[in-house]
């Protein structure tokens, strides 16, 4: 109906978009809607352009943006009203680049509208949140007449109103609301909860981490320096860095800090996600120069340093160019699981919480953040990337609804998850004994200073061999050495046990 407010003013310029072709011309969706109302007007429909156009020259187009580089198929065109349905399925990229389509004429006097309707849930759902629903809204909050604002500010810093109207079930005086009730009711509590009371706080729960709780894993900053009398990471504990390579905002580039508690520490062995960052749009350099401002006092007591294999370029620029000794982490889909799981398990159940009196019983993994993102994560200083992957992490499904035979991890909106996973492989404490292979590869890492076998062989071929040679008499001397230890280890164990002292 808005889009249609103007269809008698010569050169007014509207469309409508959904995620797919296919959700434009379902029965009762917005293609489908629009042909009850036209047909038999004077409007006159192209189905070739999926457009209508009015006798005053105006049109009403409908498109699809599937893919991040469909909004490009608009870029020249000219908009006075853009209409998102179903907004939580696109990207914060797609919808922010239409606003560059919203133009009119110097003389002209039709509004620039964007409008956008959803329900919660989706993998937009996070931005769609943090840009339209007021912090301390709740589903409570919809049962009144009232139109909500947010407080926010564009990409140049300028303040800006953004108007959030809530819906229920309730609000809908066309349904058959008691059997589309009935119908909500078959559905799993999540999706329920979503469409019955627009909740926009409820998200799914992932089958990977069904242990995640928040009042366990997420301690504020304050609560942490208390508890350790430390201004933030004491400087003698261990320190790793883990990214996940990527370039968009469907799959980031994300960066995650890791700290371990001591053996002279409480908690010891305990590890604590201190710092995070996730962004899409920079470069290898923008990053490194980020890594070593961030971490400028910390870097010579971060000894674990991995990156995602694909990132095969960047990891030599890193090293060569800024002294970033990344190294690549084993590919495997479900490697680390585990051990993650290991560490958000709840243990203790008799003993207070470290970080929160009000509960009992505690994990050996936390995230760590600002105190004013305790409840509500904004950005990287909340983790809340990190917060929304956790409980939503799951297993692929097949079409059925059946877990696959194959179980592996869904293979998106994992990109924090992948930085957790592969420190839970290589930074951990392990849940079972390492190899005599994996002993020694983790002592060469420490001589070499995080650098592999691998990145060994990426060298050129006048450093390479020299490099090679040492590194393999270095191996040979490790493995015998290790040799040796388990034999001596095991010679005082029969001592031991022969002794009756065992």
């Amino acid at each position: 109906m808005a889009a249609l407010e103007f269809v008698d003013v010569k050169g007014y310029a509207a469309v409508l978009l959904r995620r797919t072709y296919a959700d434009l011309s379902k029965p009762g969706a917005l293609m489908d809607r629009a042909h009850q109302w036209l047909r038999g007007t004077a409007a006159k429909w192209n189905e070739q352009k999926k457009q209508w156009t009015f006798p005053s020259g105006a049109t009403l187009t409908f498109g699809y943006l599937e893919n991040e580089n469909d909004k490009y198929q608009y870029q020249g065109a000219e908009y006075q009203y853009v209409g998102f349905d179903e907004l939580t399925q696109f990207t914060e990229s797609a919808y922010t680049y239409l606003f560059s389509r919203l133009r009119r004429l110097s003389t002209s006097d039709i509004p620039l509208r964007m409008r956008s309707a959803s329900n919660p849930g989706g993998i937009g759902a996070r931005w769609v949140h943090h840009r339209f629903v007021p912090e301390k809204f709740t589903p409570h909050d919809a049962e009144g007449n009232e139109v909500w604002w947010k407080e926010g500010a564009d990409l140049d810093g300028n303040p800006t109103r953004r108007a959030f109207i809530p819906a229920r079930l309730d609000d809908n005086p066309y349904l058959d609301r008691q059997a589309y009730a009935a119908s909500l009711n078959e559905l799993d509590p999540v999706t329920r909860e979503q469409l019955l009371k627009g909740d926009w706080r409820i998200v799914d729960r992932g089958d990977i981490y069904p242990m995640w709780d928040e009042k366990y894993h997420v301690i504020p900053w304050s609560a942490f320096n208390e508890f350790y009398r430390s201004d933030g990471i004491p400087q003698h504990w261990q320190l790793a860095c883990f990214m996940d390579v990527g370039t968009t905002e469907g799959h980031p580039n994300v960066t995650s800090w890791f700290a371990t508690a001591p053996e002279n520490a409480p908690l010891s062995g305990s590890v604590f996600l201190y710092r995070g960052q996730c962004v899409y749009d920079w470069t290898v350099r923008q990053l490194a120069e980020h890594i070593n401002t961030v971490g400028r006092t910390e870097k010579n007591r971060t000894n674990v340093w991995r990156m995602s294999h694909e990132g095969n370029s960047e990891r030599i620029a890193y090293n060569r160019e800024f002294g970033i000794p990344f190294a690549a982490w084993k590919a495997d889909r479900n490697r680390g699981i585990a051990q993650v799981r290991n560490y958000l398990e709840i243990q203790h159940r008799d003993q207070a919480h470290p970080f929160n009196e009000h509960t009992v019983g505690r994990p050996s993994l936390y995230l760590v953040v600002d105190d004013d993102q305790l409840d509500f994560p904004k950005d990287d200083r909340g983790l809340a990337r990190w917060r929304e992957e956790f409980p939503a992490y799951h297993y692929k499904q097949l079409r059925s609804g059946e877990t696959a035979v194959e179980v592996v991890p869904h293979p998106l909106f994992n990109d924090a998850m992948d930085t957790v996973r592969a420190a839970g492989a290589e930074y951990f404490a392990p849940i079972v004994p390492l190899s005599r292979d994996e002993r020694v590869t983790r002592q060469l890492e420490k001589v070499y200073h995080g650098r592999t076998f691998e990145d060994i062989m990426q060298l050129p071929p006048a450093e390479r061999d020299g490099a090679l040679h040492s590194y393999r008499e270095k191996q040979i001397e490790l493995t015998k050495a290790d040799k040796q230890s388990v034999v001596v280890h095991s010679v005082a164990r029969w001592k031991k046990r022969k002794s009756g002292t065992w």
